[in-house]
């Protein structure tokens, strides 16, 4: 009998066993539980602090200052001079920017910018010459096009 008791116990001592390592099982899914909620809540209060910074920033402007040379205005204006006697300038680059890009290419001569301005004209004007082309190849080509009918 001493044999049965020692299985027995050895039973009981293994469903103990069970019974602790189920709770451990429910204490580990609860703290993983735990985890996860935390460290949801985490992000979801790190997106409102972003969220209150941002506006916080937008409320101060910031005030960018254009600061332009003296020689730099004046090479523009001549070069803007230039440009408008030749009737080159469009409206769309009447530009300080655009213009004192152009000068700086070529080293603030006025003539070569004036010749590299007048190509970049004639090059607009040839895409939208080009595009203007396409675009009424495809209107005849979508006349002329047979619509299928499935029977």
């Amino acid at each position: 009998m001493s044999g049965h008791i020692c299985f027995e116990e050895a039973l009981s001592g293994n469903e103990e066993r069970r019974e602790n390592s189920e709770d451990d099982g429910w204490k580990r899914i609860g703290s993983l539980k735990k985890k996860a909620l935390s460290a949801s809540s985490k992000l979801r209060h790190s997106f409102k602090k972003k969220g209150s910074r941002k506006n916080a920033s937008l409320s101060t402007s910031h005030s960018i200052e254009d600061i332009r040379d003296v020689k730099e205005v004046q090479a523009v204006e001549a070069f803007r001079q230039a440009l408008m006697s030749d009737n080159l300038l469009p409206p769309m680059h009447d530009d300080y920017h655009m213009l004192l890009r152009f000068l700086k290419a070529r080293k603030f001569d006025i003539e070569e910018a004036e010749q590299i301005t007048t190509k970049k004209a004639l090059h607009e004007a040839l895409i939208k010459q080009e595009e203007l082309m396409t675009y009424k190849d495809n209107q005849e080509k979508s006349k002329f096009k047979t619509r299928r009918t499935w029977c």
